[in-house]
């Protein structure tokens, strides 16, 4: 084989076997930035509960707090991304895919049972 084919095609048998992110790369990403804004910004890194916001109404400070969501289920997971229209929520409507809401779950559950340990 000529020399110069074989420079060319090395980086393809090099990475073919590959994956370009690995699943937990993966999943970290979805998180990250989903659809233009991630799930971290309300929800934080590890999907912990988070003081979103604080306000005074009527002399009162009110707290807006995000739950955690490192133990939820994935049958909830997926109702709460699937069927926005039936929630009213401050949670943007993402349009993720099953696959896209399962490997949330996953990367969710894991962060879960490290704090757990």
């Amino acid at each position: 084989m000529n020399i110069k084919i074989s420079l060319i095609l090395l980086p393809i048998f090099l990475f073919a076997n590959s994956d370009f992110l690995s699943k937990d790369e993966y999943q970290l990403s979805l998180y990250q930035n989903p659809r233009g804004i991630g799930c971290d910004k309300c929800h934080g890194i590890d999907g912990s509960e988070q003081l979103f916001a604080t306000y005074k109404e009527d002399g009162k400070t009110i707290q807006i707090i995000i739950p955690s969501i490192q133990n939820v289920s994935h049958e909830k997971l997926f109702k709460k991304l699937k069927n926005k229209s039936s929630i009213k929520s401050i949670m943007p409507n993402y349009y993720l895919t099953n696959s896209e809401i399962k490997n949330l779950y996953l990367y969710l559950k894991k962060k879960g049972e490290k704090n757990d340990k």
